[in-house]
């Protein structure tokens, strides 16, 4: 499944949540520092989900180019998941993000059944994704709203300086 979308930020802005997501997650799993620079290559192991839905799974990282490209591999004992972000700045201002993420069934996939599971599985990954990326875009803005935001002096706030007034 690949979802292609315009977002109203930089490729930067995008990378900056990846990369402070992926960090964590490495950080977590490893114990280990990471950084931009090591997390190429990087595997791991790790647990989501708690009690009986609990699901181990070994995490790959397959590509990370900070700002353009991040995919990572995840497998279990369903099958392997793959996801990619792929970004492109646009002339125009703002970024063309491709998501794409696929699932490779460990167990052979055939006839009608398959099928069906296969087009559900999509529909929620489609559903999925779009929340992240949504999740993704706000956090973006609120860093960068948090940013650029200039907190004025006690008694500047609104446009009047006491010394302007004094004169």
């Amino acid at each position: 499944m690949e979802l292609v979308k315009k977002l109203d930020f930089t490729a930067e802005e995008l990378f900056d949540q990846i990369e402070r997501s992926v960090i964590y997650d490495l950080r977590r799993a490893t114990g280990k520092e990471y950084t931009r620079d090591k997390i190429a290559g990087a595997k791991y192991k790790k647990t989501v989900g708690g009690g009986r839905q609990a699901t181990e799974m070994k995490v790959k990282i397959r590509a990370y180019r900070y700002p353009e490209i991040y995919e990572a591999r995840f497998t279990y004992a369903r099958g392997t998941n793959t996801i990619r972000y792929q970004v492109e700045e646009l002339p125009e201002g703002g970024v063309q993000l491709t998501y794409f993420e696929d699932f490779a069934s460990a167990a052979p996939e055939r006839g009608l059944s398959a099928k069906l599971q296969r087009a559900i599985y999509e529909r929620q990954v489609k559903s999925r994704a779009e929340k992240t990326l949504k999740q993704l875009e706000k956090e973006a803005r609120a860093k960068t709203k948090a940013a650029g935001e200039i907190v004025m002096p006690e008694g500047l706030e609104d446009g009047n300086d006491k010394d302007d007034a004094e004169k």
